[in-house]
């Protein structure tokens, strides 16, 4: 019996989840042959079919991933009011979304920042900013806009390049 089909030589397989799962196990499931035909002339905005989703290394805190998975689920149709928003540089996370779901926000910050997954406001200094979110002054974190499925990058301001 002749084995399978052999895989081409250099092929390279993702680590990370399908941003679209195949089966219906997400709550909504968005035709990739509806996004080719239909382009967004604008960047980051939130197109009601887009599904946005948490693409976090496998070395990130388990915990640490699922809390900001459900805070980053919330800027899907559907998911109730947005716990997070986007910024120029990436996506806001309030420091109070961690403790709301059980985790300490230093913890949060610490395996965010060893995953390399925040940017910073300045070279020198913590990894928090403080802007206004949903009318108050909120302290939290910018994650790379990289580390979300379902935005679009072109719409998001590179981080400062500050000399040493």
């Amino acid at each position: 019996m002749p084995p399978p089909a052999p895989v081409k030589s250099g092929t390279q397989f993702s680590l990370i989840p399908p941003s679209e799962p195949p089966a219906e196990s997400d709550v909504r499931v968005t035709s990739v042959e509806e996004t080719p035909e239909s382009p967004s002339p604008e960047p980051a905005t939130t197109p009601p079919s887009a599904t946005f989703a948490l693409q976090a290394p496998m070395r990130l805190n388990p915990v640490v991933r699922d809390a900001l998975a459900e805070a980053v689920r919330t800027l899907n149709d559907g998911m109730g009011p947005p716990t997070v928003c986007t910024v120029s540089q990436g996506v806001f996370v309030p420091l109070e979304e961690f403790g709301r779901r059980g985790v300490q926000p230093s913890l949060a910050m610490r395996a965010l920042t060893e995953a390399n997954m925040l940017v910073k406001p300045n070279r020198i200094g913590p990894p928090t900013l403080s802007r206004e979110f949903n009318g108050n002054p909120t302290v939290g974190i910018v994650l790379d806009p990289r580390c979300v499925s379902g935005l679009d990058l072109a719409g998001f301001a590179a981080p400062p390049a500050e000399g040493s």
